[in-house]
């Protein structure tokens, strides 16, 4: 069975994505547009159906991912694209052909449910608009002589384009059937606060921020040149390094051969460094790091980079593996131009740390602050958090909140309060952004507010109906030798006007 996720992607698609309206309603149970791919009782799905439903989906998709691209300055073409992996094991190819069948055989289950429970697309605003869509469709093609030609010379039929976009209303009516005020598979309230109370967390707290958010600029105190210059020879580390990948642009970890073939590469290149004679700029070229050499405290690098860096003494290279790769790191000695800058002809200085040493100084004085409030929560010796104080920018007190439990936006953040027991309090330093001051509270049922209600049924409603349409999908029969027949590659790729309302 598909996951959840996939149907509600290809489910949701043709709202978010496409924006059609509803169009006059036609007989579902065919058209005379070929052959008949997929049969679910008496509905059936034409190869013409089915054709417009991959070349829109190809088209969406090219579209979207060229303009993607483009906004880093790279061009891809439409054969790019489609032989690309979207996972180790599928191309962009088949994952248009997989969801388009998918899609076709959503709309036969949602068609022959509102057949069954007699619903019909009776708003006149959506007939209307449709209507109105369509007469802007043929206008855009000069007239309906003119696009009666483009679809056929696409393979395509106007029947095919009404019945997809009624799909959409299919859907809402067969769910406000089953699941709306009077609905016939009402998610229980019972169901929808247990939920609540297994997948949400109650907190309030303060947070010590190192950084002002109107303006980015970082919270600092006053300090010397001497401080500052103790700071950096003290907590400040120089290196620079190679890193071979084991990670995609989208931080996900290869193959097991291609990690394997990135191991040996770094172990050739550090080996050779090691021991022929061999320097780190021998090997430059190889880095896939868009940098090459690093001054930086701690906290502002991956744990095992940092760990290695902090350990080494100067001129020592080591081998170390993170998340991203294997990185081969010289640790160098610091200059007095990595703290003070280089000053130009011009008696202009650039780059430097003094500004950087100041503002870490600076946030560990403010998260110093904030372990003391922590520790005076912890003790009782100050009972609830303090106000917003004028004279200091960098805290901010927060309200009780409820924060969902698998919200990766916020992951490091729901790890630190799940470890918190209810009436306790808890610390987390975010390095560049805030030291966060915790309570976990209490929760009841009685908690939950009305667009947590919302969302948690609306979840609820989805997950239970994407089970319920999937069920009906092994009474379907599909024409494989008729399948074969379509390659997403060689199909036309459908004009804008085919596909986005406006």
């Amino acid at each position: 069975m598909k996951t959840h996720t996939r149907f509600i992607a290809v489910l949701l698609a043709i709202v978010m994505l496409f924006s059609f309206a509803a169009c006059s309603e036609e007989s579902s149970s065919g058209g005379a547009d070929g052959e008949v791919l997929l049969t679910f009782g008496e509905y059936t799905l034409s190869e013409k159906d089915y054709m417009y439903i991959l070349s829109m989906f190809k088209s969406q998709m090219i579209d979207y991912y060229q303009a993607y691209f483009a906004q880093y300055g790279v061009s891809y073409t439409e054969s790019d694209i489609l032989s690309m992996q979207m996972t180790e094991d599928t191309t962009f190819a088949q994952y248009i052909e997989e969801i388009s069948i998918e899609f076709a055989q959503q709309m036969l289950v949602f068609e022959k449910l509102c057949g069954d429970a007699n619903l019909t697309i009776t708003n006149q605003a959506d007939i209307n608009q449709i209507n109105s869509f369509m007469e802007d469709l043929e206008y855009s093609y000069g007239g309906e002589d003119l696009f009666e030609i483009e679809l056929a010379r696409l393979g395509l039929s106007r029947y095919s384009i009404e019945r997809y976009l009624r799909s959409e209303f299919y859907y809402s009516l067969i769910r406000e059937y089953r699941y709306g005020e009077n609905g016939i598979a009402q998610i229980p309230a019972e169901k929808v606060h247990e939920k609540f109370l297994n997948e949400y967390l109650h907190y309030d707290g303060a947070l010590f921020a190192y950084v002002d958010y109107n303006t980015g600029a970082a919270h600092t105190f006053k300090y010397t040149d001497e401080e500052a210059r103790a700071y950096f020879e003290s907590d400040f580390v120089k290196v620079r390094h190679i890193l071979y990948k084991t990670v995609d642009s989208s931080n996900v970890k290869l193959s097991d051969e291609k990690v394997a073939q990135k191991k040996s590469k770094a172990e050739a290149a550090f080996n050779a460094i090691k021991n022929d004679g061999k320097t780190l700029d021998d090997y430059k070229s190889e880095t896939e790091d868009s940098g090459y050499e690093y001054v930086f405290t701690r906290g502002r690098m991956v744990e095992n980079f940092e760990k290695a860096a902090f350990e080494m003494e100067v001129g020592e290279v080591r081998l170390v593996e993170t998340e991203y790769g294997y990185h081969i790191i010289e640790k160098l000695e610091k200059t007095e131009e990595d703290f003070s800058g280089k000053t130009n002809a011009d008696g202009k200085t650039t780059g430097g740390n003094k500004a950087n040493a100041i503002s870490a100084m600076s946030a560990d004085k403010i998260r110093a602050e904030a372990l003391d409030l922590l520790e005076k929560l912890q003790s009782g010796e100050v009972k609830e958090y303090p106000a917003k104080d004028s004279e200091k920018a960098y805290y901010i007190p927060l309200e009780a909140n409820f924060i969902k439990k698998d919200d990766a936006n916020y992951a490091s953040f729901i790890e630190m309060l799940d470890k918190i027991e209810e009436g306790k309090y808890g610390e987390k330093n975010f390095v560049g952004d805030a030291t966060y001051v915790i309570r976990r509270l209490s929760m009841t049922e009685k908690d939950i507010s009305a667009s947590i209600y919302t969302t948690i049924e609306d979840e609820m409603t989805m997950t239970e109906f994407s089970e319920y349409v999937q069920s009906f999908y092994d009474q379907i029969e599909l024409n494989e030798e008729l399948l074969e027949k379509f390659d997403v590659v060689t199909i036309p790729k459908l004009d804008g006007e085919l596909y986005t309302f406006g």
